[in-house]
């Protein structure tokens, strides 16, 4: 399975979510430096419930770990290069299991060795297998991966990953099902540095000399980033680079602006949408030049991280997460969730995962106003308790996350809740 500069993926076909998290020609062993690996199993067959005991290998060491109640798991420090990652569900059948295991390529009969040459999970295999890579983490990333598992394969794949001056994210497009081309694959990224900012929009696996359009979608409105003719190696790219002269779309300034707007790429003959996805929130900045996990700037430390949630099929809106704790002379945390362009007098709850067992519980709530937006928003300084009565609001990062209608219970929006992060 091969992936090209992957930050956070989001992998589907059709309506249903379905990994293409690249192996097979990953990137070498890393130059000695080390990153620090985390994350966590999002759903088990389809289901928030029961997310602990599925195994997840770092195939390069074979450093085995196993995932909690809430489907965490952790690695530590990990040697820089291709992160290959497999992972085991032992409430499936020994048979399924080993079938499951056995995708080395033809002429490996060395078992699942990760295919030393190149550290990668030893398969070309993009959809429905037990392992992918995520490309080489460098020296003092910290990576967070966050899979779904359905039957012991990886259905979806997000990772994000955040230095100091270095920070992005990519989503793996789905396949429409309208698209002509079952092997259509391709990703959209965002990059911030402090020298540019960069949109990047990549489709694979098409017929040579297909005339092919991106769109970014914000609000509705439409911005079509130009027409690209598929190469000899089937593969069309848009990419969009400040310090080369470039100009984001829709007027934005920094790729932050784009986060929750929609992508696609069609046909630019006939219009028909192959592939779809949506621009994921970027790590949030750091400013901790000591490593010491301070901001240096005379003792406060600002953690923060804010994540775009996902839409239900046929939901509109946008939804947000945000998390902050602040230590200047006492601690102050604050959880928000934000909701922008629903149906005014929409009330919606919002249900986080107990870092205890787990379960779902409702946290609060909030009403859609005239403008089409709503507010939770919980800040220690005003007296008001963080969910489950946590200390520390970070400790809810990761956990599940769904804001629904109040009214019969419909998931609108999902996801977790955000990994923070040390921040100016």
């Amino acid at each position: 399975m091969r992936l090209r500069l992957l930050a956070t993926l989001a992998i589907s076909l059709g309506l249903l979510s379905v990994t293409a998290c690249g192996g097979g020609g990953g990137g070498g062993g890393g130059g000695g430096g080390t990153s620090t690996l985390s994350g966590r199993v999002v759903t088990r067959n389809g289901s928030t419930a029961n997310l602990g005991g599925i195994s997840v290998t770092f195939v390069r060491t074979g450093q085995t770990v196993t995932s909690n109640a809430n489907g965490s798991f952790g690695f530590g420090s990990i040697p820089t290069g291709t992160i290959a990652l497999r992972v085991s569900d032992p409430s499936l059948p020994l048979a399924t299991i080993e079938t499951l295991g056995n995708d080395d390529p033809p002429g490996d009969d060395n078992g699942d060795d990760g295919n030393d040459d190149s550290f990668d999970d030893g398969d070309d295999n993009d959809t429905g297998d037990n392992d992918c890579d995520v490309p080489g983490g460098d020296d003092g990333e910290s990576i967070e991966v966050f899979i779904s598992v359905d039957g012991g394969v990886i259905t979806s794949v997000q990772v994000s990953r955040s230095s100091s001056d270095d920070r992005e994210s990519e989503s793996r497009l789905t396949r429409a099902i309208t698209s002509d081309d079952l092997d259509v694959e391709g990703e959209a990224s965002l990059e911030s540095r402090t020298d540019r900012q960069k949109l990047k929009v990549e489709a694979e696996h098409l017929t040579t000399g297909r005339v092919i359009r991106a769109v970014v979608i914000c609000d509705g409105i439409e911005e079509s980033l130009g027409d690209k003719t598929v190469n000899a190696f089937g593969e069309a790219e848009w990419e969009i680079a400040t310090n080369d002269g470039g100009v984001l779309p829709h007027g934005a300034s920094t790729v932050e602006d784009l986060v929750g707007c929609s992508v696609e790429v069609r046909d630019a003959t006939n219009g028909t949408v192959l592939l779809f996805g949506t621009f994921e929130s970027v790590p949030a900045s750091s400013d901790d030049d000591d490593g010491d996990g301070d901001d240096d700037d005379g003792g406060t430390e600002r953690l923060r991280g804010r994540a775009v949630l996902t839409k239900a099929v046929g939901v509109g809106g946008k939804a947000y997460c945000e998390i902050e704790r602040r230590t200047d002379g006492g601690t102050r945390n604050e959880f928000k969730v934000e909701v922008e362009n629903q149906t005014p007098g929409l009330v919606v709850q919002v249900w986080v995962a107990n870092p205890v067992g787990g379960a779902l519980t409702n946290v609060g709530s909030l009403t859609i106003g005239a403008l089409g937006e709503g507010e939770l928003e919980l800040q220690s300084q005003d007296g008001d308790s963080m969910p489950f009565g946590v200390s520390d609001v970070t400790t809810l990062s990761g956990q599940s996350l769904e804001l629904r209608n109040a009214s019969g219970g419909a998931v609108l929006y999902s996801g977790t809740v955000p990994t923070a992060v040390v921040e100016d």
